[in-house]
């Protein structure tokens, strides 16, 4: 990036809390685009969702409005932004994480992960179920290899230890 678009992104209007701990990013360097994913409490007063856009590098502008991934309804139902990776068809897959008492059936528990995918031509994300296995499992990262997501993330069923899944 040249200074002045990574102080662009920075400085956008999602929202004065969202902070780089907050996003993930991945580039298409072929259409010459970056798709984001964040979290933000600004919009929902102090209860966390998650938002995704595309920024067309070439042109230096946001392409539509944010969309939303997964909306947070309370205290006890907000989600967060862990990671976001390109499989080769062009699927967006993103790692996102519960708090605390998150809505049957995807969740089964709190603290736990998810993925969110957009495939290409469409416009709305859908989540998928909790992919941790039993309790908790927070802090997803993933990697796409060809088609196949591997997903790496802590879990504590009776101690912390890493769990990876593909």
């Amino acid at each position: 990036f040249k200074q002045k678009t990574a102080y662009e992104i920075r400085n956008c209007d999602w929202s004065s809390d969202v902070c780089s701990s907050d996003l993930s990013l991945v580039a298409d360097p072929v259409q010459a685009q970056i798709f984001v994913i964040w979290q933000s409490s600004a919009l929902q007063r102090g209860i966390a969702s998650v938002y995704a856009q595309t920024l067309d590098t070439e042109q230096r502008r946001w392409l539509g409005e944010p969309l939303l991934v997964a909306k947070g309804s309370g205290e006890d139902d907000q989600y967060f932004a862990n990671d976001l990776d390109r499989t080769a068809n062009g699927t967006l897959v993103a790692a996102i994480g519960s708090h605390r008492n998150p809505p049957q059936p995807i969740w089964n528990c709190g603290w736990s992960t998810a993925l969110a995918v957009l495939r290409p031509q469409e416009q709305t994300w859908s989540l998928l179920p909790q992919v941790n296995v039993g309790s908790y499992g927070v802090g997803g990262g993933i990697h796409a290899h060809g088609d196949l997501v591997h997903l790496c993330y802590r879990t504590c069923p009776d101690e912390a230890i890493i769990a990876l899944r593909s």
